[in-house]
């Protein structure tokens, strides 16, 4: 038997072994005792440079800004790579975008695009909201800005009218739960407050089906 390294952005299961895919890491599937179609058995997965090159470009990371927003990675196939809500802190009293925290769970995941939802203030938001609002989307923007890839920006009634959806939490998640699947939801939008997840997830898989242009 012989072992073969794999790399994270140009793998694919053998045929007959169901995997998924996180970061070139395989889980929930067999590790060993994949038959190689040119002889021989190889340990986990086989690479191969036509694969790699149809994945480029569609591991996105979606982004919904603010403080009930949330990051998705989706990957080939539409995949949950991994996902998770806003990262955040305290500063004096009032909440912000943990820069640090964010930065760090980006560098875990190797993206070939971003797309964040371009949104604003709203015209009756006060002075300190709106500020506030600007400054966390700055920080997000900035972050997800030096991980050197495209970087798209998709209105909220662009890529949900597209979608059909509306500004209902609930219609967000069970979109989720219908495009991702049961297991995924369980995993990452078990709760209502994590509607920013599932949009987040919803808006990458847009940016997918729309070429990544």
């Amino acid at each position: 038997m012989k072992s073969i390294a794999y790399d994270r952005c140009n793998i694919y299961p053998l045929k007959g072994v169901p995997m998924e895919l996180h970061h070139g890491v395989p889980f929930g599937g067999c590790t060993e005792g994949c038959v190689d179609p040119e002889g021989g058995e190889w340990i986990g997965w086989r690479v191969s440079e036509d694969r790699g090159r149809d994945l480029m470009g569609r591991v996105t990371l979606g982004v919904d800004p603010g403080q009930s927003g949330g990051l998705a990675v989706v990957g080939v196939d539409q995949v949950i790579i991994d996902a998770r809500r806003m990262p955040l802190l305290s500063v004096g009293g009032k909440k912000a975008v943990d820069a640090h925290e964010l930065s760090r769970w980006l560098g875990l995941h190797a993206v070939d695009q971003a797309v964040l939802e371009a949104v604003h203030a709203m015209p009756r938001q006060g002075v300190s909201s709106s500020f506030q609002f600007g400054r966390m989307f700055g920080a997000v923007e900035a972050v997800v800005g030096s991980l050197g890839v495209p970087v798209h920006y998709v209105s909220p009634s662009r890529w949900k009218g597209a979608l059909r959806l509306s500004s209902d939490k609930r219609a967000s998640l069970d979109a989720f739960r219908l495009r991702f699947g049961a297991d995924a939801a369980a995993r990452y939008t078990p709760k209502l407050a994590d509607e920013g997840v599932a949009e987040a997830a919803l808006l990458a898989a847009y940016q997918q089906e729309r070429g990544g242009a």
